[in-house]
C-alpha cells in the first residue's frame, strides 16, 4: 500500500508540474513579453468602420487576443482603437483607404497593435497624413507585413508615436514618400529596429526621433530615395547604432543636446562635419555594452 501510494503521488506531482509548464509558457506564436491567453479572429471583410470597432471592443470584453484577416477598404473612415492593456490586436488583414483625414487608424490603451505577416495598410491617396498614430501602447512591425503611404505632403508619416509608446520593427516593409517613423517632440516615446526595410523619400529624413525619445538600430535596410538624411534627431534624443543595418555614411544627423552612441564599426553613419551634429569627442561614444535603454527586454 505504501509503495501505491508513493507511486500516485510521483504520478500527482509530475501531473502538477506538466500542467504548470503548459500553462505558464506562452502560446504558439506569441511574442516576447506579451501575454498568452485566449484568442479570436475578425473577419473584417465588407465591414463599415462603425461596426469594425464595435466588434473588436466586443470582443476585447472576452479574448485576451483578436486578430484582423480579410480585406477590406474606406474612404474617410477612421479607425480608432482602444486597446487594454495586456492585450493584443493582431492585423492580418489586407486594408487600403483614401480620403482626406489626419489620421487612418489611431491607437489608445496600453495594449499591443501587432503588424503581422501577411498584414497590410495603405494609402491609395495622398490625402492622409498618418496611416498609424499611437500614444501609449506597444506597435510591432513582423516580418511579412507592410505600411505604405503615397502622402509626399510635408509632416507626413507612415507611424506617428505621441504618447510614452513603444515601436519595435522586427521586419516587414515601412515605405514612406516622406517620413516613415517619427516620435513626437517630448514624447519619451522608445523605438526598436531589429530588421526589416525603411525608406523615406523626397527632402524628408525617413525617421525622426523626437525630444526625449530613444532609438535603437540593431538591423535592417535603411534608404532615402533622394539621398537625404536617414535619421534625424531633435534636442535631448538618443540613438544607439549596433549589429549589422545598412545605413549610408554621415545619414545620422541631430540638432543639439542629441547624444549618438555606437558598438562596433558604425562611427562613419553619424555626420561628424555639418556644424551642430555629432562632435565625436563629447556626443559620441563607444560603448562595451549597449546603455540600458537600448535593450529590449
Amino acid at each position: 500500500m505504501k509503495n501505491i501510494a508513493w507511486k500516485a503521488s510521483l504520478i500527482f506531482a509530475v501531473l502538477v508540474s506538466f500542467a504548470f509548464f503548459a500553462c505558464s509558457n506562452p502560446v504558439d506564436g506569441a511574442y516576447d513579453g506579451m501575454p498568452g491567453g485566449s484568442s479570436v479572429s475578425i473577419d473584417l471583410s465588407g465591414m463599415d468602420v462603425a461596426a469594425l470597432m464595435s466588434a473588436i471592443d466586443s470582443k476585447f470584453s472576452e479574448y485576451d487576443n483578436v486578430t484582423l484577416t480579410g480585406t477590406g477598404s474606406g474612404i474617410d473612415d477612421q479607425i480608432e482603437l482602444d486597446i487594454p492593456a495586456n492585450k493584443t490586436l493582431t492585423w492580418k488583414a489586407d486594408y487600403t483607404s483614401s480620403g482626406t483625414m489626419g489620421y487612418l487608424i489611431e491607437l489608445t490603451g496600453a495594449g499591443n497593435f501587432v503588424m503581422a505577416n501577411g498584414g497590410k495598410i495603405e494609402s491609395s491617396t495622398v490625402r492622409i497624413m498618418d496611416l498609424i498614430r499611437g500614444f501609449t501602447g506597444t506597435i510591432i512591425i513582423e516580418p511579412g507585413a507592410i505600411i505604405k503611404s503615397v502622402n509626399s505632403t510635408s509632416g507626413a508619416r507612415c507611424i506617428y508615436v505621441l504618447g510614452g509608446g513603444t515601436v519595435i520593427v522586427k521586419g516587414g516593409t515601412i515605405e514612406a514618400l516622406t517620413y516613415a517613423i517619427t516620435t513626437g517632440g517630448a514624447s519619451n516615446a522608445s523605438v526598436f529596429i531589429e530588421s526589416g526595410n525603411i525608406s523615406g523619400n523626397s527632402s524628408y529624413y525617413s525617421i525622426i526621433v523626437g525630444g526625449n525619445s530613444t532609438l535603437a538600430i540593431r538591423g535592417g535596410v535603411f534608404t532615402n530615395s533622394s539621398g537625404g538624411a536617414i535619421v534625424s534627431l531633435e534636442s535631448s534624443a538618443k540613438v544607439y547604432v549596433a549589429g549589422s543595418p545598412s545605413i549610408a555614411d554621415n545619414k545620422i544627423v541631430r540638432q543639439s543636446s542629441a547624444v549618438g552612441y555606437y558598438t562596433g564599426d558604425h562611427l562613419a553613419k553619424f555626420n561628424t562635419t555639418t556644424p551642430n551634429h555629432f562632435t565625436v569627442n563629447t556626443n559620441l561614444f563607444e560603448e562595451e555594452t549597449a546603455p540600458a535603454w537600448a535593450v529590449r527586454n
